[in-house]
């Protein structure tokens, strides 16, 4: 019997004196319905006897999670025939040419899936991208190892691998379409997988498949484009396990976790957040620092005996050959069929589990697989590192989430980063000649950034101290001292750290604890501290505040052995305690700007409007410039008068940013004035 009209099915009458399966073994599947106490059918189970059918299976499964199948282990379900039917029918095939007395069994197995699934077999046969599919036919596209095709929390594309799909109950009682899947992941201290669940709701009718939240990846069209894109991506990721840290220009949204204002670690949950300026990448500090949420626990990655993708078959893995599928005689004969790899169950917290985006797609419910972890404490080094990426396969690196964990300098928040949000930095290297201050201060302030970069170790006769180059910068508001320190940083092509004391605390020790960590994350990252109004850290110690003293004393200690580049600010240099004066390296009093001071930094900004609103929208002559210079301005009121004024032009088709704009904005939006007397409201309380 080699064909399928030879072919038929036996009812087989339970018998009371039946004692065991034994006399059902001569049947290649032995089909069984199961009911529950009121008899209505609850699912269908499979009894696999052949055992050229059983090891076939075993060998076109063998890397899937979750497939039963053992040489003793024989009941599978139906979903599973038809996952496999391109290759029993190339295994088939295969029989035909060659003779092979298998063909039984394997046309046994396809004679099922035809009866089994005649329905799901007509509607998807001649399946594409555009293919009508109703929510209970959903299964039939997400086999084990199928590579699928989505969108992220933020809207990055992505590719998952599923490892199982079904219809589940919520809490709520509703059904969702969940797809347990794996994504590769880096984080410094290991590379690997990380299992996430990804959901779809219920509808009713049929769908293109097209619709779908997550499709399979080979039926797209455009398949090899976002094939080689997430290939290019996954390099630039990959590329910043590298170097321990590295400086990036970020514009985007990004993932943080928690608000600034919540406390509580239950009040805390993942949310989009935009970032624009340079951040740190750095995910080992990440986790030094803080509990990182953001960042998964990593599995290893699992052993393929073949890739997991193709451009052909339904069910996303490659073809092969049925000569490869069949199992061999010895096999068979002494029952030792190769189990497969079995899956973890055990699920952990998922950071971007409440992240949500508006349909369509739905939002991803992710949760985080713990699987085989590599409890790494430490850092991979070089060479671990170097043979973990020269083993990724292609498959592994398109499944790369395209994230990249570590600190906005700008928000001062540790955060997940979107790969193509990120890039190089062209440091401003001419800022410091912008700064409007004598010539010999500012050709001393550049000698010594370029000597403190490149000059050799230097140890105070304590080893750790005077490595650094502290500077303090003192004037009042707008006169330029923030603008110093970051073209100091600009010119020694290194990150800014600011943060105003405000920011670090009230107590002192809170302030002492968070200060160290901020000056040993900078001294890590090479960065220069700015630490704007260190009015609390430099004042006069007395006998009265001791909490102020301890504040000072240890501030003092801290300078000795920070060996970075450290620039302190201040309004009132007259409070400022005398032990300082021996660990500041250099010192400038910002004088208040004079007429022709005032006149440069004008031009400066009027400089920069040509360049962003164009030269024929902008039209102030050397006249309107020593107009505008008779205001007695700062710099920062300078640069908020030319803003404003742009805004406004820009905002009016044929709108000229000119003098008279400029000096309208002067009269009327900035015309107060902090200092006078007379500010205060005069409305009754």
């Amino acid at each position: 019997m080699n064909s399928e009209k030879d072919m038929c099915w036996k009812l087989v009458e339970p018998k009371l004196e039946l004692k065991s399966n034994d006399q059902l073994q001569p049947h290649v599947l032995l089909v069984r319905r199961v009911f529950d106490k009121n008899m209505n059918p609850t699912h269908t189970e499979v009894d696999v006897n052949g055992p050229v059918l059983r090891g076939t299976l075993i060998n076109i499964f063998r890397d899937s999670p979750g497939f039963p199948l053992t040489a003793r282990k024989r009941t599978l379900k139906p979903e599973w025939f038809f996952w496999a039917l391109n290759d029993l029918q190339n295994v088939a095939a295969h029989c035909r040419d060659v003779g092979d007395d298998g063909l039984f069994e394997i046309e046994a197995g396809l004679l099922f899936i035809a009866q089994h699934h005649p329905i799901i077999l007509a509607e998807l046969s001649q399946l594409s991208i555009t293919t009508m599919i109703s929510y209970h036919e959903l299964w039939a596209i997400y086999a084990p190892n199928t590579l699928i095709y989505g969108k992220d929390p933020l809207e990055q594309e992505r590719v998952w691998r599923v490892i199982k799909a079904a219809s589940e109950c919520k809490q709520d009682g509703q059904r969702e379409f969940r797809i347990e899947a794996e994504y590769s992941e880096a984080d410094g201290y290991n590379v690997g997988l990380v299992s996430t669940i990804l959901t779809m709701p219920v509808y009713e009718g049929s769908v293109s498949i097209s619709t779908l939240a997550y499709r399979p990846l080979h039926l797209l069209p455009q398949r090899e484009q976002i094939w080689n894109a997430l290939l290019a991506r996954a390099d630039k990721q990959l590329s910043f396990l590298r170097s321990s840290c590295k400086i990036q220009e970020h514009e985007g949204e990004g993932v943080v976790f928690g608000t600034p204002d919540t406390t509580s670690w239950e009040q805390k949950e993942p949310r989009r957040f935009y970032f624009r300026g340079r951040v740190m990448i750095d995910p080992v500090k990440y986790r030094a620092v803080e509990q990182a949420p953001l960042i998964p626990q990593i599995s290893r990655f699992r052993e393929f005996s073949h890739e997991a993708i193709s451009m052909v078959n339904p069910d996303g893995r490659a073809a092969r050959l049925g000569s490869e599928l069949l199992p061999r005689k010895a096999a068979i004969d002494a029952e030792d069929i190769q189990s497969p790899i079995q899956e973890d169950p055990d699920l952990i917290f998922d950071p971007f589990a409440s992240l949500s985006l508006p349909p369509p797609p739905p939002p991803p419910f992710l949760n985080f697989h713990t699987g085989d972890l590599q409890s790494s404490n430490q850092p991979l080094s070089e060479q671990e590192l170097e043979a973990i990426l020269s083993s990724l396969r292609d498959t592994d690196k398109t499944l790369f989430s395209g994230l990249l964990f570590g600190f906005s300098l700008t928000d001062a928040r540790w955060a997940a980063f979107s790969t193509s949000d990120v890039s190089n930095i062209t440091w401003r290297k001419d800022m410091l000649s912008s700064l409007v201050i004598s010539a010999p201060v500012l050709t001393s302030m550049r000698q010594l950034i370029q000597s403190h970069s490149s000059r050799a170790p230097f140890d105070d006769f304590v080893p750790g101290k005077g490595q650094g180059l502290i500077g303090l910068f003192s004037g009042q508001p707008g006169l330029g001292k923030t603008f110093t320190a970051e073209a100091i940083a600009e010119t020694a092509e290194k990150p800014l750290y600011s943060i105003s004391s405000g920011a670090l605390g009230s107590a002192a020790s809170d302030i002492n604890t968070n200060l160290r960590q901020i000056m040993n994350l900078c001294a890590h990252w090479q960065a220069v501290l700015l630490l704007d109004e260190a009015d609390v850290f430099l004042a006069k110690r007395n006998i009265y505040d001791l909490e102020r003293n301890a504040i000072v004393s240890v501030f003092l200690r801290e300078l000795e052995y920070y060996p970075g580049i450290m620039i302190l600010t201040t309004n009132q240099p007259e409070i400022i305690d005398a032990a300082f004066q021996s660990r500041i390296h250099f010192c400038y009093r910002y004088p208040a700007l004079d007429w022709r001071a005032r006149r440069q930094v004008w031009l400066q900004f009027i400089e920069k409007a040509e360049i962003s609103l164009g030269a024929d929208r902008v039209n102030v002559d050397g006249a309107g410039l020593s107009e505008l210079a008779d205001l007695d301005y700062n710099g920062r009121q300078i640069k908020n008068a030319v803003s404003i004024a742009m805004t406004l032009a820009g905002g009016k088709e044929g709108k000229v940013l000119s003098t008279d704009s400029i000096l309208e904005v002067a009269r009327t939006l900035q015309a107060f004035d902090f200092s006078a007397p007379g500010t205060e409201s005069d409305v009754d309380d």
